[in-house]
């Protein structure tokens, strides 16, 4: 339907405001959506490039996405790391008395007996000074109950199974926690420690908050940290020598 002129109908004519209408949903229904349509930004400089643009408006985002990525690798490679130095410090322990490893490190045959029959413990302090060791899942993950070593790599420590108790499951019983204290009632030891970590621990009690605490370098626990200290540091060394 169109409008014309009543005098010369050939001469004006218009189309009317349905048609306009409908001429202009047609070009929109036609037109691909501005969701897919790249927004260029022409420069003095630059040219009039789609890709340049796209990859100019990305940049920030790669450079995003590569740090991120590489924190991750380091986070992955730092966690294989520690878990190989927890394997060497499990496997030094393998066959010793633990508290005899601190106390009479150089008498290698009394390493013939469980650490919580050592003459060098006093086994019902030890048993008082253990209880005050709790752990906080969300700080310290999962934490076997028995020997204490962070469950993060089947390889190192298996899950304990559901229903099951860590004491008849566990693969290192009898010899993490009798060394951490160990450590602490043995004079020398305990100051060497406590220079190397800068902290003093007045009272076994204070000891055991410490080692249950916020771990105070990348470790899951401090009680892992110091046991690596002088597996590392102490029991390494006097092998070398020895």
């Amino acid at each position: 339907m169109t409008t014309t002129c009543p005098n010369n109908p050939a001469i004006f004519s218009r189309p009317s405001k349905r048609s306009w209408y409908h001429r202009l949903l047609r070009s929109t229904l036609c037109r691909p959506p501005l969701l897919f349509q790249p927004f260029i930004v022409r420069t003095k400089n630059s040219p009039l490039s789609i890709r340049n643009v796209v990859k100019r408006a990305n940049h920030p985002f790669v450079e995003e996405s590569r740090a991120v990525k590489k924190r991750k690798i380091d986070a992955e490679l730092t966690t294989q790391e520690y878990i190989v130095r927890l394997k060497h410090m499990v496997h030094a322990m393998d066959g010793n008395c633990t508290v005899c490893m601190v106390n009479n490190p150089d008498a290698s045959e009394e390493h013939d007996h469980m650490a919580n029959y050592c003459s060098h413990l006093d086994f019902r302090a030890f048993l008082k000074w253990k209880k005050n060791i709790w752990y906080n899942p969300q700080t310290h993950g999962p934490i076997c109950t028995c020997c204490h070593l962070p469950q993060i790599d089947d390889s190192l420590h298996r899950w304990i199974s559901q229903g099951k108790s860590a004491f008849s499951e566990c693969p290192y019983p009898d010899r993490t926690l009798p060394l951490a204290y160990a450590i602490y009632c043995h004079a020398p030891t305990r100051r060497s420690a406590e220079s190397a970590f800068k902290i003093q621990w007045p009272t076994d009690i204070q000891y055991a908050k410490w080692l249950c605490g916020k771990p105070v370098v990348e470790s899951k626990t401090n009680t892992m940290l110091i046991l690596l200290w002088f597996i590392e540091t102490c029991w390494f060394q006097k092998s070398d020598v020895m």
